[in-house]
């Protein structure tokens, strides 16, 4: 316990005297630590540092070009990655004619919307009827066409076909599918049909906090062997809007800064 008391009184010692040697290199305050330690750069000793060396991150486009507008001057680049999803903004970038320290950096990592996520998890995955029917309850806010009536509609009528043989689909004139199924009831058999919408117009944006884009599911459909309806739905041309939606935000990018983002990756 001495032993580890007196190191320590010897380092506040050395510290002591080393505060009294304080030189300035470049107009950066250094401090020559004594007993072979290396110099240490003090700039707290300033009234203000000489620079900002910070990266922020942010998860919205609208923070990331408000806090670039905020600190963007001469030299300001933006570089931007699809793979990795992110861009970089680097206030104190080099010049041809200067290199900077590069030490003052806004980070945007983008995130894709939780509501494109779940139709994007449930793409082309077949439901048995009432799974479909509740998914499409609990995704309802996001379809904007059919309407919400219509919506409450084909849900009710999914849920309420039960203990029924599915015998055709039959694609309508005005853009739904009929499905012709026979039900007992009471000992009797009877025949009936259920219309879906063929398509449905979701109303999502892909990525946080980035605008809504109108998306065409296509409903799929098959009647197994023993009578049952398996329903799913497809997103054409998936990999297409989310590039789509990738240059969107480039775009509102450069529209909000000012600034014309480089594309690739930095070392």
């Amino acid at each position: 316990m001495d032993e580890f008391k007196r190191a320590e009184a010897d380092a506040v010692a050395a510290i002591t005297t080393a505060a009294l040697n304080v030189k300035m290199i470049q107009g950066m305050p250094a401090v020559v630590i004594p007993n072979g330690y290396q110099m240490a750069l003090m700039d707290e000793l300033l009234p203000a540092p000489l620079r900002i060396k910070d990266t922020i991150h942010l998860d919205e486009v609208e923070s990331f070009t408000r806090y670039v507008n905020l600190f963007k001057g001469e030299g300001t680049q933006i570089l931007v990655n699809k793979d990795s999803g992110k861009a970089i903004c680097t206030f104190d970038y080099h010049s041809p004619e200067q290199p900077r320290h590069c030490s003052h950096k806004a980070a945007l990592k983008l995130t894709t919307d939780f509501r494109f996520n779940a139709w994007e998890r449930q793409n082309r995955k077949m439901f048995d009827q009432t799974g479909f029917a509740e998914f499409i309850e609990e995704r309802s806010l996001d379809i904007r066409e059919p309407s919400a009536a219509t919506l409450m509609e084909v849900t009710k009528n999914l849920k309420g076909a039960k203990k029924v043989t599915f015998q055709s689909g039959k694609d309508l004139s005005n853009g739904s599918v009929q499905f012709t199924y026979n039900e007992e009831v009471k000992g009797s058999i009877g025949k009936n049909n259920l219309t879906v919408p063929e398509t449905f117009t979701i109303g999502i944006p892909m990525f946080q906090g980035g605008e809504a884009y109108k998306i065409i599911a296509n409903l799929r459909y098959k009647i197994d062997g023993e009578g049952l309806l398996l329903l799913s739905y497809v997103i054409p041309k998936l990999q297409e809007l989310e590039e789509t939606a990738w240059a969107g935000i480039v775009k509102e990018i450069e529209e909000k800064t000012g600034i014309k983002p480089f594309i690739g990756a930095g070392s």
